[in-house]
């Protein structure tokens, strides 16, 4: 350590540099397991590692395989990817996923000056502010206001209906409807609780041409039990 430029300014970083050479930090200890948002346990759903406590999804590290016989059939991954993405919705209307967007909070103040009741209210509202990129996260809005959870499912029920999405999108994709695309995934959610009496359907917001899709439903997508 060279004195020779010592001064009353920076004194304190000499003596910070000598503190850190008797007592060194230690390193922040990687847990491999360990949620980054909860720190609760990670474990592999679906070949891909999910929080137990509040259900993030870590889609960079997949579950590996390592095969001896290079003959080995290996299912593909697509069946868990889509089956992902309905899990993703339904931890958005159960509240599960919390929103990082930086507008968040303030709009949060702006709602709870208004008065409404349902959640088809809230999202009037919400389209009169302007604040249609928060859609995905209207019932996660309607908790922080009116603390009440619209839907509350658990991690089985979630589970089911997100295998009965990809089913469902299966018996689509072999059908003969002349449609580009699948049911919403809204209308589908729906549809997959009502059948399975799973409380709360009736707050799920449903599209305009919901008739439509749930006449496509009922004459072909219907799920075997």
């Amino acid at each position: 350590m060279n004195f020779s430029n010592l001064t009353l300014d920076n004194a304190h970083l000499f003596l910070q540099d000598l503190e850190n050479k008797k007592h060194p930090k230690e390193k922040p200890q990687f847990k491999e397991f360990e949620c980054d948002e909860c720190y609760g346990e990670m474990v592999y759903v679906n070949h891909f590692l999910t929080c137990n406590d509040c259900g993030l999804t870590d889609l960079d590290r997949c579950e590996r395989y390592y095969l001896d016989d290079p003959e080995t059939f290996l299912r593909k991954r697509s069946f868990y990817k889509r089956k992902l993405y309905a899990i993703e919705k339904l931890n958005l209307i159960t509240c599960r996923k919390p929103c990082r967007k930086s507008s968040y909070l303030d709009s949060v103040k702006t709602l709870s000056k208004c008065k409404f009741k349902t959640i088809y209210e809230l999202k009037k509202l919400m389209k009169i502010q302007k604040m249609s990129k928060l859609y995905p996260y209207i019932y996660l809005i309607y908790y922080d206001l009116k603390k009440i959870k619209l839907i509350d499912l658990t991690c089985n029920q979630l589970d089911r209906i997100a295998t009965e999405f990809v089913t469902t999108e299966m018996l689509f994709k072999s059908s003969s409807i002349k449609r580009k695309n699948m049911l919403s995934y809204y209308s589908l959610i729906y549809l997959t609780m009502k059948r399975l009496n799973y409380a709360g359907y009736e707050n799920i917001i449903l599209p305009n041409n919901f008739k439509e899709m749930k006449v496509h439903h009922d004459n072909y997508l219907v799920v075997q039990e």
